[in-house]
């Protein structure tokens, strides 16, 4: 679905609105509506514009909505949204260095690789010009948050921000620090994020600022997910627009808005435990083919503020959802999703990506707390019961009863002291069960074979009125599989310790035990994701099929909406002829790997422009951004066998690199050979453009009747080393069709 100011754009050719938004009516392409009613004859040329207009952020590969405006008055910025463009590019490892880039007066892209942790609390305050991204799927900072205080055009993208919650402080009023905070900042564009367990807010913005996309960002586990207002006096409409992002697990303010227009839509709202979007004074939202799964108070408007809405989907939702019809449209061009497709979406888009992230494809959540405490969506929940068939599909449980050590923590609120509140925001850590000092163990019934698991233990603290009290001294070494993680703290009060490892279960069951010396340890969550199965592919050809583009793009688009130039066979990540070096080209190429052994792989691309490769539909390399040559890498468990590939790759044409590599414990990196890539094959089609037509005909003649048994290849139907009539009646029964 297509929009341009208000108006969906058929698939005819005619323009119409959405009657239950009041925009107009369809009658046959002339279409009023409060902000288009000049445009009163909408007619095929005018829509098919709309069309182009509608793709030219996403193909680009900028931002949709909003950040991608010129804006106006105090928010006027020529050309919307470029963050740190034409500036150095620099890469950095430490905090130190992160400060000194983003506090600097010129343009910078700033690129952050693996981890960067504070040992304290803090905040950075960034200058304009900035592009901020993580290389990789694991690139976070962690116990820092970004301050955007008067400031402009910034770019946020692919990076993870967490960790920054002061445990006990649930309501985030002594540790009032946001993940990221705007302040009068205008111009921002924050993408693929994912924002957990701040001090106070996710994402607040603030004080007259405006002109801000978030996309395909996740807010999670957290109380105060993101504020989006103007300002009162002068008064000031803030303009935001949210799309494609996952609230998941969160509180409240998912969002809550005063004196602002607010588009939201494609967004995907899991277990929200207070209410979701909050429309508050001078306030109009736009919720539009959003998804609320098992959800409170989807949407609803007090003082003045109203919610607008088409399109969506409540299931297994409760509260309000109070909607009221205004005159706000937004300015620019969208393409939106059917809702029903949101969640799989989301959930597979959203965030940095990785395999560790993986929400599909068999994996298994599961969070350890006593019964009756209130439970995470989308984990299996585990009380302490003895092993045995949940009725949830699964079979789980303790060698013995174990509810007596299932312990919930709370502790006095801050805000009111008088009530008591849980000490982690993060509500998969604030319960926990603990392993009776090594007497119980935990297991769960899964087919033989290898598993990703990552485990979370500890018991979070507070100093203050803690109940039960957890003045507890813990060890957290554990045994997964007879795998032992060594808890590199030793013995800690009110401290958390998480483990990622591969297992391989023979027996049916995955085992999680008390380690040797470990001593009082406990478990809060765990996640199991089996190594991904190969797919059964029954013909098959050598190499990749790759798709040629044409264009100059920052970050990669979105190739699905673009037409190739051209499109055939290729023997590996190379477009050979196909490709201009005069001019800026993308590239998709698609196809099979075929892994050789059970394992762990770790994929890398080297390339001067954007690159994102995919195992199936996991993202595993995330390499965005045309900042010249970098490396990114990315693990994934795999199973032997045929596996589909794809990768996404943009360069500007000058000095275009481009370098795939893969590495196991069987062999180091090496470039990945082109034996171990194919395709799947329709037979007959010899250029490979996934259609057998008079291109193939031509190539096909060229074999007819020549007996030579390696010329005859995979044509030869009847291994007679000839290409005849029995080849030719094959050939003519593939004519025109496609896999």
């Amino acid at each position: 679905m297509v929009f341009y100011c208000g108006v969906e754009i058929g698939d005819k050719g005619h323009c119409f609105s959405n009657a239950e938004n009041g925009y107009g009516q369809d009658n046959g392409g002339d279409v009023m509506s409060s902000v288009c009613k000049h445009k009163r004859r909408l007619v095929f040329s005018f829509c098919a514009l709309l069309v182009l207009i509608a793709a030219g952020n996403t193909l680009a590969g900028g931002p949709v909505g909003f950040a991608a405006m010129d804006g106006q008055g105090i928010h006027y910025l020529a050309g919307g949204t470029t963050g740190g463009a034409g500036g150095r590019a620099v890469t950095v490892e430490t905090l130190s260095d992160l400060d000194y880039y983003l506090t600097q007066t010129a343009p910078y892209i700033v690129q952050v690789k693996g981890h960067i942790a504070s040992p304290t609390p803090g905040r950075i305050n960034v200058k304009s010009n900035k592009t901020l991204i993580g290389l990789g799927n694991d690139a976070a900072i962690i116990n820092q948050g970004l301050n955007l205080n008067g400031v402009s055009n910034i770019i946020i993208k692919n990076l993870t921000i967490r960790d920054y919650h002061m445990m006990g402080d649930y309501d985030g009023k002594v540790n009032d620090y946001d993940a990221i905070a705007l302040r009068n900042a205008h111009h921002v564009w924050i993408d693929r994020c994912h924002l957990s367990r701040a001090g106070d807010g996710l994402l607040d913005m603030t004080y007259a600022s405006g002109y801000v996309t978030v996309s395909r960002t996740i807010f999670s586990y957290h109380n105060k997910a993101s504020i989006a207002d103007g300002r009162e006096n002068p008064l000031h409409i803030g303009k935001y627009t949210f799309h494609h992002c996952w609230f998941n697990n969160t509180v409240q303010r998912n969002t809550a808005s005063s004196r602002a227009d607010l588009h939201v839509f494609n967004c995907y709202f899991l277990g929200v435990r207070s209410y979701c979007m909050n429309a508050r004074t001078d306030t109009r939202i736009l919720l539009e083919h959003t998804y609320f799964q098992q959800s409170k108070s989807p949407y609803y408007g007090e003082n003045g503020g109203r919610v607008q809405v088409s399109g969506n989907i409540l299931d297994q939702t409760t509260g309000y959802t109070i909607a009221q019809d205004h005159d706000f449209v937004p300015p620019y061009a969208y393409t939106a999703d059917k809702a029903a497709d949101v969640p799989a979406k989301v959930t597979a888009q959203a965030g940095p990506g990785g395999f560790h992230n993986d929400a599909g494809h068999g994996a298994i959540r599961v969070n350890f707390l006593p019964a009756g405490r209130p439970e995470t969506q989308g984990y299996l929940s585990d009380y302490g019961y003895v092993f045995g068939d949940r009725g949830n599909g699964y079979s789980y449980g303790w060698n013995a009863a174990n509810t007596a050590n299932a312990l919930w923590r709370l502790t006095t609120s801050y805000k009111d002291e008088a009530s008591q509140v849980p000490v982690d925001q993060d509500l998969r850590r604030n319960g926990l069960i603990t392993m009776d000092n090594g007497s119980r163990y935990w297991q769960i019934a899964v087919p033989n074979g290898l598993y990703h698991v990552t485990l979370m233990c500890g018991d979070p603290g507070d100093p203050r009125n803690i109940t039960p009290a957890n003045n507890v001294y813990r060890n957290n070494t554990i045994s997964i599989e007879g795998v032992v993680a060594v808890d590199p703290d030793g013995a800690l009060l009110w401290d958390y310790d998480e483990y990622t490892t591969v297992v391989q279960v023979t027996d049916g069951r995955l085992t999680i035990a008390q380690g040797p010396g470990g001593s009082q340890a406990a478990i809060c969550f765990a996640e199991i994701r089996p190594a991904r199965a190969p797919v059964a592919v029954e013909t098959i050809g050598p190499g990749l099929l790759c798709r040629y583009y044409e264009g100059q793009w920052t970050f990669l688009p979105d190739f699905e909406a673009l037409t190739p130039i051209a499109q055939g066979a290729v023997a590996n990540f190379d477009p050979g002829e196909m490709a201009d070096p005069n001019n800026g080209l993308g590239c998709v190429f698609e196809g099979l790997i075929d892994i050789p052994a059970d394992g762990w792989y770790l994929f890398i691309t080297e390339s001067t422009g954007g690159s994102r490769l995919f195992i199936g539909t996991t993202e595993v390399v995330d390499n965005d951004g045309a900042f010249g040559l970098k490396e990114s890498s990315g693990g994934i468990l795999l199973t032997a066998g045929l596996h589909p590939i794809r990768l996404e790759w943009f360069d500007l044409g000058e000095n275009d690199e481009l370098g795939v590599y893969w590495a196991s414990d069987a062999f180091g990196k090496e470039r990945i050979p082109d034996d171990r890539l194919a395709r799947p094959w329709r037979y007959g089609d010899l250029n490979g453009d996934g259609v057998v037509n008079a291109e193939d005909l031509s190539l096909f003649t060229e074999f007819w009747l020549q007996y030579d048994c390696d010329r005859a290849g995979g044509l030869d139907r009847n291994a007679d080393c000839l290409i005849n009539g029995v080849e030719f009646s094959t050939f003519a029964e593939q004519w025109l069709m496609t896999p």
